[in-house]
C-alpha cells in the first residue's frame, strides 16, 4: 500500500482509538472490564484505543453492543481512508449515551427543551 493509505490507516486507528475511549469512560467502564465483555485481554483494548491496532467489523460491533454506543461516523469517510469526523468530548459522549437509553418521548421533550437555549 502507499504512503498515503498508511498515513490514513494510522489516523483513522487513533481517531477510534479515541472514540472507543471516550465510550469506556462514558460508560463508567475499566479496559479490563470491555476486555471479559468482549472476549480479549486489556492489553488489546489498550491497543484499540491508543490506535496502534486496527479492529474489525465484528470486534467493532462487539465494542458498540458492549458500550451501548454506535460508532457510525466511522462507517463512511470522504476519501474511503480516514474518519469523518469524532463528535464530541468524552462529557458530551456521556450525555449523547444517557440519550441514546432514553424512549423517543423523552429525546424528543430534552431536545424541545435544547432548541429554547
Amino acid at each position: 500500500m502507499g504512503k498515503k493509505y498508511d498515513q490514513a490507516n494510522i489516523a483513522f486507528n487513533q481517531a477510534l482509538g479515541k472514540h472507543i475511549r471516550m465510550a469506556r469512560q462514558g460508560a463508567g467502564m475499566t479496559q479490563p472490564e470491555l476486555a471479559r465483555k468482549i472476549d480479549v485481554t486489556f492489553q488489546q483494548i489498550q491497543k484499540y484505543e491508543s490506535g496502534v491496532n486496527n479492529i474489525s467489523a465484528y470486534k467493532l460491533n462487539q465494542l458498540s453492543r458492549a458500550l451501548g454506543v454506535s460508532f457510525a461516523p466511522f462507517a463512511s469517510t470522504s476519501d474511503g481512508l480516514g474518519p469523518t469526523h469524532v463528535v464530541c468530548d468524552a462529557h458530551q459522549f456521556r450525555l449523547v449515551a444517557k440519550l441514546g437509553r432514553l424512549d423517543a418521548h423523552l429525546v424528543r421533550l430534552v431536545e424541545t427543551i435544547v432548541d429554547k437555549l
